[in-house]
């Protein structure tokens, strides 16, 4: 999920606690004002807004192609054994994808020892055998069975 200002890497914005009226609630971390200025930074390479623009579009484009990623594909959770690390599978037919996302600051292992077989991330091409994959500090893979 991505909410407005994510896209160009907008920081959190803790200035609502100064208003008595919203102060209270956190979901205002996230509605600052959209900062336009950065928005004209994801046209320039070497921008951090640059690397998310474009980073996003590689997303976009690999979601039209994997057919896991569709409607129709069943959806489940999957225990990696590690707290810091968060597993998503979605299946179509034969097709299976594995999502995993390092939440920590620091490398996590992550142990799927229920599925079996090859893996390709989407990202690197890098072959995975799921029963135990390293994530590095806020890492992610979107892993497909080959």
């Amino acid at each position: 999920m991505l909410s407005s200002g994510d896209e160009i890497g907008q920081v959190n914005d803790y200035d609502y606690k100064k208003n008595p009226d919203i102060a209270a609630d956190s979901r205002y971390l996230h509605r600052s004002l959209f900062r336009w200025d950065n928005a004209d930074k994801r046209k320039e390479a070497g921008t951090v807004q640059y690397e998310i623009w474009h980073g996003l579009k590689q997303m976009e484009e690999m979601r039209r192609q994997e057919d896991c990623f569709g409607e129709t594909a069943s959806i489940s959770t999957r225990d990696t054994g590690n707290y810091a690390v968060f597993a998503i599978r979605r299946t179509v037919g034969n097709e299976e994808l594995i999502c995993l996302a390092n939440f920590s600051e620091y490398g996590q292992n992550a142990w799927l020892n229920c599925l079996e077989g090859e893996y390709e991330n989407l990202f690197t091409g890098e072959k995975l055998e799921m029963n135990s994959v390293w994530m590095n500090p806020y890492q992610y893979r979107w892993c497909v069975k080959k």
